[in-house]
């Protein structure tokens, strides 16, 4: 199991916390704990009266049996965390965990070396220094999963109350070989749609009201010859709602849209192309076009 995060963009099953009933337990904060799979990215779990020496437990219950391959903290204070699965009653590390530590990006935009780097870590889903806001993870498929526990212990600002906005758990679908914001794709997206209109004032200023923040994008996708990704786009098709992770699981990105927490649950608008890129020549490739909007 190699590459799995690739920096490329990466599509994922709607959240399992929102598609399978569950049951949620927590040491504290049980009143805010919906709150981190309300696909609500302004809105978070928050412990109460808790320090670096309190270890807070989240504690997922299936009322089916599951099978998971993926997990993301998107938007977190935590330090030092860890998780496990049940298996036969007992608290198990996941296995061939794999996250976006070592990611390299090549000197030369567009080699082989882009993109190619060989991600992993050699311990379990677990840190005890993690300094960033969101982290990603894949790891060996564990099936017929029924229980997640997650400890988080210390926060990156000491003594903090330990709070996190979304938590994805779920199974990936595919990645991208190919670049979709490098030419001659095209990717444009729209990271806060904001669906805004500006009205005059009486006394002639303005006054700007939003009606929505969401995420919506136009991808074209030209002389795709790749099989893997004309698969990946027709199961997109098939699955109708699922999420988009434009960075692919990689943190090295700051900007709104590309960031690591930067992940939206949305749906799949148009239709399923069948069109040469150029005649009738198979070996040149096929082009699409379609949308994906926000949930």
């Amino acid at each position: 199991m190699t590459n799995l995060i690739t920096g490329m963009m990466k599509v994922l099953k709607k959240n399992y916390l929102i598609t399978n009933s569950n049951t949620i337990s927590v040491t504290s904060g049980s009143g805010t704990i919906s709150n981190i799979y309300d696909l609500n990215k302004a809105t978070r779990w928050q412990s109460s009266g808790a320090s670096d020496i309190v270890t807070e437990i989240i504690e997922i219950e299936f009322n089916s049996a599951v099978a998971i391959n993926a997990m993301a903290f998107l938007n977190f204070n935590w330090k030092e965390f860890q998780a496990f699965y049940d298996s036969g009653g007992a608290w198990t590390e996941f296995e061939g965990v794999y996250s976006d530590e070592g990611f390299i990006i090549g000197d030369v935009y567009g080699t082989g070396i882009y993109g190619s780097a060989s991600y992993g870590m050699t311990d379990k889903l677990k840190y005890t220094d993690n300094s960033r806001d969101s982290r990603y993870f894949e790891f060996t498929e564990v099936s017929s999963l029924t229980k997640i526990r997650i400890e988080t212990t210390a926060t990156q600002t000491a003594n903090q109350e330990k709070s996190l906005y979304e938590l994805y758990i779920g199974k990936t679908i595919g990645t991208f070989t190919e670049d979709l914001a490098c030419y001659p794709n095209s990717y444009e997206a729209i990271s806060r749609y904001t669906n805004n209109s500006v009205l005059e004032k009486s006394n002639g200023g303005s006054v700007r009201i939003e009606k929505s923040d969401k995420y919506r994008s136009v991808l074209s996708i030209r002389e795709l010859w790749e099989t893997n990704d004309q698969e990946l786009i027709e199961n997109m098709i098939d699955e109708g709602e699922f999420n988009i992770y434009p960075s692919g699981g990689s943190g090295e990105y700051t900007i709104n849209g590309w960031r690591a927490r930067d992940m939206y649950n949305v749906v799949f608008v148009g239709d399923l192309q069948a069109q040469h890129a150029v005649g009738r020549d198979s070996n040149i490739g096929y082009n699409y076009d379609f949308e994906l909007r926000e949930t």
